[in-house]
């Protein structure tokens, strides 16, 4: 079994900035929401796990119900290496023994190769399958995921086209840190601050975010850096935002002209 959120990520404790009371729905920012949506999605989560509640209509939380059932089947197989990842494993192996199930396995089977399987030193192990996933599908469902955490924290609805979100295999995190450029660097020092929020949703279902203010009038404008870490996926994530009432406590990150940086 593999172990939890890579330490990469930072601290693992948990921050409640608490949700604003909006009568909105969380996707599309219309009023009137008639239900509610989990977020992360149930389907990707360890059974009686406690997720975010959040209002939304139906009819938008619908068109995202395939592309969450296709993410599952993707992001399952790998979970069963993971402590807390057999319920979503065995949700995949039930799924595909119904026929819509045995179509998206198709699909995501379409595109496969054959590959050799070795040991970190080098050693033959067996043979596999190497999948080449949709992944804008993929990545749909985890930048919903993003803008669902922004709207608990903030309030503030974000569109999926406002929302920037790109792939990289959780065991690459390290890697892709130290490779980094300019840019890239300022992302994971940002994760790495103590105004960051960390939700584990799970021990291998995380997310660390921070709000860096961008300017704060007329209207509050923010940067948000994201990570999703989903088993053996991680997302990262970027979007700027307006607040226009934020809440007493929200904690953000300033940057000076100097490049340093002091909490908000």
């Amino acid at each position: 079994m593999r172990g939890p959120l890579p330490q990469v990520l930072g601290s693992a404790r948990r921050e409640e900035p608490g949700r604003p009371v909006k009568d909105v729905c969380y996707l599309c920012g219309r009023s009137d929401p008639d239900t509610k949506d989990h977020v992360p999605p149930k389907t990707i989560l360890p059974k009686g796990i406690r997720r975010m509640t959040l209002p939304a209509h139906r009819a938008c939380n619908n068109e995202f119900s395939a592309d969450e059932e296709y993410f599952r089947d993707v992001v399952g197989p790998p979970a069963l290496d993971y402590p807390d990842g057999s319920d979503v494993f065995w949700a995949s192996r039930r799924a595909w023994q119904r026929p819509q199930g045995r179509r998206r396995l198709r699909m995501i089977l379409r595109g496969a190769k054959p590959v050799e399987l070795r040991s970190k030193t080098g050693l033959y192990v067996g043979r596999g399958i190497q999948i080449a996933p949709d992944m804008a599908r993929i990545v749909r469902v985890a930048g919903k995921v993003g803008r669902g955490v922004i709207f608990e924290d903030t309030g503030t609805v974000v569109a999926s086209e406002n929302i920037v979100c790109a792939r990289v295999p959780a065991a690459a995190v390290q890697s892709e840190r130290d490779a980094a450029g300019e840019d890239g660097r300022r992302f994971w020092d940002l994760m790495a601050f103590e105004q960051a929020y960390h939700t584990n949703f799970s021990p291998s279902v995380a997310c660390r975010r921070v709000y860096r203010i961008l300017a704060s009038a007329p209207i509050l404008r923010c940067e948000v850096n994201m990570v999703l870490v989903v088993y053996a996926e991680a997302f990262l994530m970027g979007a700027e935002i307006e607040i226009p009432d934020p809440r007493p406590g929200l904690l953000m990150v300033a940057v000076e002209s100097e490049g340093t940086s002091r909490g908000g």
